[in-house]
């Protein structure tokens, strides 16, 4: 297995949408700073017309920053959070 990277990684945009970082349902979860994730685990929603893509942590780590507030449009590409890596 390959050693996690040493710096946050970026976790970015795999669609063009509305950056929802939660499900209107359950408000209460949101990502934020210091939050340790699994790998595969949802950390926000990318809200295209009506439907709903989970956005998902590729590697297990910590939460660095979350870089777009909730509603914010997000292009493609975009980075959304960093996340430290945690072996």
């Amino acid at each position: 297995a390959a050693a996690p990277p040493a710096e946050p990684m970026a976790v970015r945009a795999r669609a063009t949408g509305l950056w929802r970082g939660a499900h209107p349902l359950r408000p209460q979860e949101r990502c934020a700073p210091g939050q340790q994730l699994a790998a595969g685990q949802a950390i926000g929603l990318l809200q295209v017309g009506c439907a709903y893509l989970a956005v998902t942590t590729p590697v297990a780590g910590t939460v660095q920053a979350v870089l777009v507030q909730d509603g914010a449009r997000v292009d493609y590409g975009m980075p959304l959070l960093y996340l430290k890596a945690t072996p």
